[in-house]
């Protein structure tokens, strides 16, 4: 929480304040944006912070679905710790009968949505998505009784049954005497996130997908973490490489928008300008919940951008804003 006294003098402040004001403003009080924490990370230093009324550096937001990323880490330690191969099957009882065609699921695939198991991610009074999140005591054994669709690997298609099936292999392996101080004590208190709160499911497994309640400072650690290719204080966090394979596109995502739960703008392989943001660099990377939650990661410009909010509407501006605050670095 260091923040020098010093402000890194090729910063235009001026246009930074600007870039802050704008996306506190309600332009639109019929839908408003209601942004309620902005952090801006430059070169390890904090050079933006902004609170709506009524929020703190001290209130928790939940991430909903950067939730994701914070899944992927807690994988990530366990490859670290060689008790997790990504590309053998996935150890997932309902799948075990090797006549069954989910046999084949990898952890890779549960990480990169491409497992091709049915799964509708809308929130609809019979989705998957809500019947889930909603009716079902344990989430991972509701995501993994569904039938495949795609042969696995062949398809991206997002959803947040393949990450709470994934957060069940992670309880499988941890063994339930460590399990629910694993992620603390192995990943978040390793980054000095001690805000976090993770929410587990009825059965005791933590809702992998979307149930992070955390500080905005605390969310942009998470952010520095995969800055600085999972190095946090001189401690190697995540397995060397964790990083970049996490920000590779899987061959099944064409438009280059998916990695290990993380959202590219690395854009399609032959068209690279096709891509979510094509003003913003392609290197960057991003956890994206419900309602205007992001930690974004752009490592060329060495920024880490948290963004938190109440957003009914599907943009804020945060291609506006990353712009602007790129520009005030430049």
């Amino acid at each position: 929480d260091k923040l020098t006294d010093s402000f890194p003098s090729n910063i235009d402040s001026i246009a930074l304040v600007n870039a802050v004001d704008n996306l506190f403003k309600e332009m639109d009080t019929a839908n408003p944006n209601r942004t309620r924490a902005l952090i801006i990370v430059f070169n390890n230093q904090i050079i933006a912070e902004r609170y709506a009324p009524g929020f703190t550096k001290q209130t928790r937001l939940t991430g909903w679905s950067m939730t994701k990323s914070i899944t992927s880490a807690i994988a990530g330690t366990l490859v670290k710790e060689n008790k997790i191969n990504i590309d053998n099957p996935a150890p997932v009882p309902e799948w075990k009968n090797s006549n069954d065609p989910r046999h084949s699921i990898t952890v890779r695939h549960l990480l990169q949505q491409t497992t091709g198991l049915e799964f509708e991610e809308v929130y609809s009074k019979s989705s998957h998505a809500t019947r889930m999140l909603c009716q079902k005591g344990d989430m991972g054994a509701y995501a993994a009784s569904l039938p495949l669709k795609h042969p696995p690997g062949t398809l991206f298609h997002y959803s947040s049954g393949n990450t709470n099936i994934l957060s069940r292999v992670i309880r499988q392996t941890v063994g339930d005497n460590n399990y629910h101080a694993y992620p603390y004590v192995q990943l978040f208190y390793k980054l000095g996130m001690y805000s976090v709160v993770l929410e587990p499911d009825a059965s005791g497994t933590f809702v992998g997908s979307s149930y992070c309640f955390a500080t905005a400072r605390d969310w942009a650690r998470f952010g520095l973490l995969y800055l600085h290719d999972g190095v946090f204080n001189q401690q190697q966090i995540l397995p060397k490489g964790w990083v970049k394979q996490s920000v590779t596109p899987s061959g099944a995502a064409e438009e280059g928008e998916y990695g290990f739960q993380w959202w590219l703008n690395a854009g399609e392989k032959n068209n690279p300008e096709n891509r979510w943001f094509s003003s913003l660099p392609p290197d960057m990377f991003f956890a994206d919940g419900f309602e205007g939650q992001n930690v974004f990661i752009i490592p060329s410009k060495k920024l880490v951008v948290v963004r938190l909010g109440l957003t009914r509407k599907r943009q804020y501006g945060e291609e506006k804003l990353l712009e602007a605050v790129i520009n005030t670095i430049n």
